[in-house]
């Protein structure tokens, strides 16, 4: 009894938070514009380097992934790619890689309405689609990545190992999500999260992780890109698993036991201490297969990750911790790419001020 009253509280105020017509809407919990507009754009505090992204794009393609709807109202996952950086915009007014990157960051109910985006050199497509963050519709892309064609697929895990994803839909599945969806003409969307959708889609990356993780040697059947379930009146296809696609999968995660970094920390130490433990992690797990010097061979996850992602903390002196780290990448497979020069630079730039 409590707790449906409690359910009902909260959806009759989070429906008077978006639905009062007579009151504007509040604004975003999160100002993503500031980090493309004031961050990563030209002229901001630390824009892009175009010409380097380009390049390396060129030898390792990135993809931006974003849920979306199209026009015809199906529910789908888009990967941007090449092509739109140089194309797309959104109705924002951002355009090409950084329209693609505002549709990937924008967060239902946290960080404002969905994202309009066109293709202009398509006289065809007026607005292709409603673009919001790719964890709706596939929280971990590797799906994409097997639809393209990619059959060894190292996939990068934002929770510790271990981690036990919740089964009971909570506040944002009933509530905060629908109304959201609700109120930005998305209902197809917000039944999805109502029916636990999403939940499921997550849950099934997790088991899909686990069985690519047991077996190292041989590929696995991965799920298809089309969502399956969750979603009222249609009928559940694509589950024939003999049919699905099979690739090599290899989760890499920090060990079970790290603490999370909270969504909304802020203290710099904390944050670098979070990024050195993701990259040790990997680092741990691949470096041993890579052609490495007898003398890198013995630098640990940890001392890689610090020399990377130096601090001001940090007891070497600048000149020991610039030698050894330029040492490290340079050593790296990879990091020999002309496109990387800038990441030593960087480090050279970052360690004069320790």
């Amino acid at each position: 009894m409590m707790g449906s009253l409690l359910r009902n509280t909260i959806h009759h105020a989070l429906s008077r938070l978006f639905r009062r017509p007579s009151r504007p809407r509040a604004p975003p919990g999160m100002n993503i514009s500031y980090v493309l507009d004031s961050v990563l754009n030209q002229g901001g505090l630390r824009p892009l380097d175009t010409e380097s992204f380009q390049e390396n794009d060129a030898v390792q393609p990135l993809r931006v992934v974003s849920s979306c709807v199209w026009t015809n109202g199906t529910l789908d996952t888009k990967c941007f790619g090449t092509d739109d950086y140089d194309s797309v915009v959104s109705k924002t007014g951002r355009q090409g890689l950084f329209a693609c990157m505002e549709a990937s960051m924008t967060v239902p109910g946290a960080t404002g309405p969905p994202v309009y985006i066109h293709n202009p050199h398509d006289p065809s497509a007026s607005e292709d689609g409603c673009f919001f963050d790719a964890f709706c519709f596939e929280p971990l892309p590797y799906r994409s990545a097997v639809q393209e064609g990619a059959t060894h697929v190292l996939v990068f895990q934002t929770r510790p190992a271990g981690y036990k994803a919740k089964t009971q839909p909570g506040v944002y599945e009933k509530g905060v999500a629908p109304v959201y969806f609700n109120s930005h003409q998305q209902p197809t969307v917000a039944n999805f999260f109502r029916n636990g959708g999403q939940q499921y889609r997550y849950l099934e990356d997790y088991l899909t992780m686990e069985e690519g993780q047991q077996s190292p040697r041989e590929p696995i059947a991965i799920p298809p890109t089309q969502l399956q379930y969750g979603l009222p009146n249609q009928p559940v296809s694509h589950t024939d698993v003999k049919k699905w696609r099979k690739a090599h999968l290899m989760p890499i995660a920090v060990p079970h036991g790290t603490p999370e970094l909270p969504t909304l920390e802020q203290d710099p130490q904390k944050v670098l201490e979070a990024v050195r433990q993701g990259f040790a992690a990997a680092y741990d797990l691949l470096a041993p297969a890579m052609d490495l010097d007898d003398d890198i061979k013995t630098v640990s996850g940890s001392r890689a990750a610090e020399l990377v992602f130096p601090s001001p903390d940090d007891t070497n002196t600048p000149q020991q911790l610039r030698n050894d780290a330029t040492t490290l990448l340079q050593h790296l497979p990879g990091m020999r790419h002309a496109g990387m020069t800038p990441l030593v630079h960087a480090l050279h730039s970052a360690t004069q001020n320790v």
